[in-house]
């Protein structure tokens, strides 16, 4: 599954230009070298409801049936990420699967890599090294104890592809190997757009190209040596004991 990603790291114009769409009412994302979703921070978003403004939505989707503020926590922590071939048959995300479509606009994702008994970091990215675009979907859920509106974001997982099969070689929280929906350019305005069959959305949900991908390990993001949220945690770091697989995946 897809819990560490970067967001916000380009300047604003190249969101602008590359999405064509204006940030809402000013706001911008902080930049985000690499960040988990557990944090629940606020990522950058574009809905069918308004395409031509990015907005920052917070990352863990709370259904609307939430009851209270406790419940709504426990429950975001299980909306980070929706399996897309199984988002119409969960009470947890149908109805924002059918209604409430969103772009996620990312710089990149992370994954670890399983080998001679430890971990190492991998960041995923666009070769054109541009922002992309992964399928989410949002829900506004009322606080009725504060009076307060939050809006909160999935992000969907579908089958790796062969580069990512290799890369998530052990994970943890699925049954296979998963990567982010990645939508290609050409869908992303049908992703969101509104009266869509439940056929047509699935059919949207596949492997991304990974011809089009770029992978490379980075310094460690977890830990006491953990880089934090700086730019290093996107740039390229070698490990000796994968000396024989990074020449294979750059």
């Amino acid at each position: 599954m897809c819990y560490d990603a970067a967001f916000g790291t380009f300047e604003p114009k190249t969101y602008v230009d590359r999405f064509h769409a204006e940030f809402h009412n000013g706001q911008q994302p902080i930049p985000f070298y690499h960040t988990t979703g557990f944090d629940h921070f606020e990522i950058p978003v574009i809905t069918g409801e308004d395409p031509g403004h990015i907005q920052l939505y917070s990352w863990g989707l709370i259904p609307f049936w939430a009851k209270d503020p406790a419940d709504a926590e426990k429950r975001r922590r299980q909306g980070l990420n929706a399996r897309g071939e199984e988002m119409f048959e969960k009470p947890f995300f149908k109805e924002a699967a059918a209604n409430r479509r969103c772009l996620i606009l990312m710089d990149g994702f992370f994954e670890h890599h399983h080998a001679h008994g430890m971990t190492f970091p991998y960041h995923i990215r666009m070769k054109s090294h541009e922002p992309f675009a992964v399928a989410g979907i949002w829900q506004k859920w009322k606080d009725r104890q504060h009076d307060i509106e939050r809006y909160t974001v999935a992000l969907l997982t579908t089958d790796a592809n062969p580069m990512m099969a290799h890369i998530h070689n052990q994970p943890k929280f699925s049954k296979e190997p998963r990567m982010p929906v990645i939508l290609p350019q050409e869908l992303e305005s049908t992703w969101i757009k509104e009266g869509l069959s439940k056929e047509e959305i699935t059919d949207m949900v596949k492997p991304f190209d990974e011809s089009l991908m770029e992978s490379f390990t980075v310094p460690r993001l977890k830990g006491k040596v953990a880089v934090g949220n700086k730019p290093e945690a996107m740039q390229q770091h070698c490990y000796p004991e994968l000396e024989s697989e990074q020449g294979s995946l750059f």
